[in-house]
């Protein structure tokens, strides 16, 4: 007798159609993925699976074990055609054929394929998309601007292209989503925004699950659009989120990181080998979270950090079997991390674009990711995906707007030049640079001017210029007529709770020297008193400390060096 079929969404079970069943459950096919999973012999897989257990060619418990290719994949054609009738379908079913090989032999040639996730051909960029049912193709313009899906794609040199697809498990046959890969249903059906529609939408969706100023949020909305185009420039930046548990970075690592091209997820407990084959194989951007980076120069990945932040630098993998063969591959691409400590090697500190989340007190960020967030992710990154696929002839790479005359760190300007391209596509892209540096130039600036070093030399400068006076009695010869004669560690220690040496220490680090000497005042103009003073060797020092660790609001331009922190040597740069 047979037993009902039972429908749990896109799942209908049923009893196995060869081994049968005793539950009458134990077979189970998913209509919206086109897989079916035996629970008895715990196999599973697509239709071809299907055909070479119902005609005898492999055992059930074999599906999804072995792959179908070779002699196999010839007798299950042969059935399809002689059983089910599906002739017409062989073709397709050839074209599975060829993706599963990377070259097969064909009477006396060798016909050649290659598996990508984008590709620029004739001027045109060629993205892998996937649909609803899953079908993947790549997507291009024709010449009148149109949508062009292709299963395939025949390059110049004859071989055949296909896209990529996403793995799927060995066990229960289910898509493993480990990229985010373009809807092309979506992409088909909405319109393409311009520049600034598509920068609006995403600042509001940020905005509704992120806690941040807005430029920050402006710049992480800048950093998803330039990944799009990163492949046209030489280097590229690493956004990354520095905090402590619970601070939200991970929140902000994958909100920013959903939208950029092709999202290519990997956690810090993957294997390096497994993150860098995966990396090399999809070519997107890289996220990294909860990196246990703590190594310095020597640690493998910090190696693969550093020689991917500009094109052409390969990691060659070596062989330890054999050290005369090596593996290479390309570390160049963008790169989001989320990790709870800097980074000990100071190339790869330098290489990124850090914020520091805060604990949000915002009521209507909701907790989790829902279903509409991932919605709404697949919406913008269609548009983006338009967008790239309109614009892409408009970027150049060699016009990075030219950041020489602003005044803002060197570093600063390394970080953000490559992001600049991306204006090129803005009616005020000039203006958006300008006043995002100067925010992000002031924002560093005050917050470095709140650090250890930045407090010490902001109340040494507070006492060089008469706007804090050390209130200790031992130091009160080292007035004259309310004047300081000089600045020393330990007028700084106390406020501090420290020591002079480690005020001394600090100041020396950032630019500070000792120099001896002797102050006289009115009431001892004969002995005097030696001391140990701080101060500046030259003003080439001074602009440079002042540039990292003077912050005021109300007075944007930088006090000159008081005489009482000038060393001996200090020579005044003409004006």
């Amino acid at each position: 007798m047979t037993r009902p079929l039972h429908k749990l969404g896109d799942e209908i079970c049923g009893t196995h159609p060869i081994h049968g069943s005793t539950t009458g459950k134990n077979y189970c096919i998913n209509t919206s993925k086109n897989l079916w999973y035996c629970h008895r012999c715990g196999s599973g897989g697509g239709p071809l699976e299907a055909v070479a257990v119902k005609y005898g060619l492999i055992n059930c418990e074999k599906a999804g074990r072995i792959k179908i290719r070779g002699d196999l994949f010839k007798d299950v054609k042969n059935a399809l055609i002689e059983h089910e009738g599906y002739r017409d379908q062989i073709k397709e079913l050839d074209a599975d054929w060829k993706k599963q090989n990377r070259s097969r032999k064909g009477g006396n040639e060798e016909e050649q394929f290659y598996v990508l996730t984008y590709f620029e051909k004739g001027g045109n960029l060629y993205l892998t998309t996937v649909s609803d049912d899953q079908v993947y193709q790549f997507v291009h313009l024709d010449e009148n601007r149109n949508y062009i899906f292709d299963k395939c794609i025949t390059s110049p040199y004859g071989y055949t292209i296909y896209p990529r697809e996403l793995p799927i498990h060995q066990d229960s046959r289910m898509v493993i989503p480990i990229v985010g890969i373009p809807n092309g249903n979506i992409l088909e059906m909405n319109p393409v925004l311009d520049a600034i529609s598509l920068f609006n939408l995403i600042m509001g969706h940020m905005s509704k699950y992120l806690d941040s100023a807005k430029h920050d949020l402006e710049m992480f909305a800048y950093y998803a659009m330039f990944t799009w185009f990163y492949v046209k420039c030489v280097t590229t930046p690493y956004l990354r989120f520095l905090g402590d548990t619970g601070k939200g970075k991970s929140r902000f690592l994958r909100v920013v990181s959903d939208l950029c091209f092709y999202p290519l997820s990997a956690s810090g407990a993957s294997s390096f080998a497994g993150l860098m084959r995966t990396h090399e194989k999809w070519r997107g951007t890289l996220r990294i979270d909860e990196a246990d980076l703590r190594g310095g120069a020597e640690n493998p990945i910090i190696k693969y950090l550093n020689l991917g932040f500009e094109k052409g630098q390969p990691y060659i993998l070596c062989d330890k079997n054999d050290l005369s063969q090596g593996e290479y591959f390309d570390p160049f691409g963008p790169k989001i991390i989320a990790m709870r400590q800097p980074f000990i090697d100071v190339a790869t500190e330098g290489r990124c674009i850090s914020y520091s989340p805060y604990e949000t007190e915002r009521k209507d960020i909701p907790s989790e990711l829902s279903r509409e967030y991932f919605e709404q992710v697949e919406i913008i990154r269609a548009h983006l995906a338009a967008f790239t696929l309109h614009h892409w002839n408009q970027v150049d790479g060699e016009k990075m707007i030219d950041l020489s005359t602003f005044n803002v760190e060197p570093r600063l300007k390394q970080m953000i030049r490559p992001l600049s391209i991306m204006l090129q596509v803005f009616p005020d892209g000039e203006k958006r640079i300008t006043e995002y540096l100067m925010k992000r130039q002031t924002e560093v600036k005050k917050t470095r001017s709140e650090s250890w070093e930045g407090g010490i030399f902001n109340y040494a400068l507070s006492l060089a210029l008469g706007d804090e006076f050390a209130e200790n009695a031992q130091f009160a010869d080292y007035y004259e007529d309310n004047e300081i004669l000089v600045v020393t560690a330990s007028m700084i220690s106390k406020p501090f709770n420290s020591s002079p040496k480690s005020i001394t220490r600090t100041l020396h680090s950032i630019g500070f020297e000792i120099e001896r000497d002797r102050i006289y005042t009115k009431y001892d103009t004969l002995k005097g008193k030696q001391v140990r003073k701080l101060v500046v060797p030259n003003e080439a020092k001074w602009r440079e400390i002042v540039q990292r660790y003077y912050f005021d609001e109300g007075e944007p331009l930088p006090p000159s060096c008081p005489k009482v922190l000038r060393g001996k040597r200090y020579v005044e740069s003409p004006a």
